[in-house]
């Protein structure tokens, strides 16, 4: 009887934890975007969502664990993953290009608050700078093989190394904000001008 009631018990439990989290990642993403990072604190993130402190500790035991959690959901929600997987099995390398400007752009406008947040991390959060720069080489090293590509296929109208930096410095979060956010320009109409400015930079 004992063993029936824990297994009846614990779903219910995990349930009430995942909504806790999940009211915690919510209030510290609306906070992120108002107060940015050192003003988004454990105790006005605990306050906004309705819970004590010390709970916030037990589900994340840090802020930038919280960061951490927010990074990997927004990646989630958009299918991150999923669309890398496609854009590196397309064949087409100026297709390769527009899926890249899709991806910049959706990552950008679903993720906002947490990318903003992790761009002007204070020094003392070394982890989290950490995990921004490694972040920062993996996108990198994903449209390397974008110019690979263009490389391989006789389409590359720069040298390699100068088209990497072409395309790694239009495709940043910065360029967004500035376009988006700083210049008004509706996201679509940002994702247009990427994957056609890089076609028009980059491919013979």
């Amino acid at each position: 009887m004992a063993a029936s009631k824990r297994a009846y018990i614990s779903p219910l439990r995990k349930a009430k934890s995942d909504a806790t989290r999940e009211r915690l990642l919510n209030a510290a993403e609306s906070l992120l975007s108002r107060r940015g990072y050192s003003g988004a604190t454990l105790e006005a993130i605990a306050k906004k969502a309705g819970v004590a402190t010390p709970t916030v500790y037990a589900i994340f035991g840090s802020k930038a664990e919280i960061a951490f959690a927010l990074v990997q959901r927004v990646k989630g929600a958009i299918g991150l993953a999923e669309r890398f997987l496609a854009l590196e099995r397309e064949p087409d390398p100026v297709r390769k290009l527009r899926l890249s400007a899709e991806i910049t752009s959706l990552y950008s406008r679903k993720g906002w608050s947490v990318l903003e947040a992790l761009r002007t991390l204070p020094p003392s959060e070394i982890r989290l700078r950490r995990v921004w720069q490694e972040a920062e080489r993996s996108r990198r090293r994903g449209q390397e093989t974008i110019i690979n590509a263009l490389s391989s296929a006789g389409r590359l109208r720069l040298p390699h190394d100068e088209a990497l930096d072409i395309l790694f410095s239009l495709s940043a979060h910065e360029t967004y904000r500035l376009y988006v956010n700083d210049c008004g320009w509706a996201p679509e109409r940002f994702e247009n001008w990427l994957a056609a400015t890089s076609e028009r930079l980059l491919v013979l």
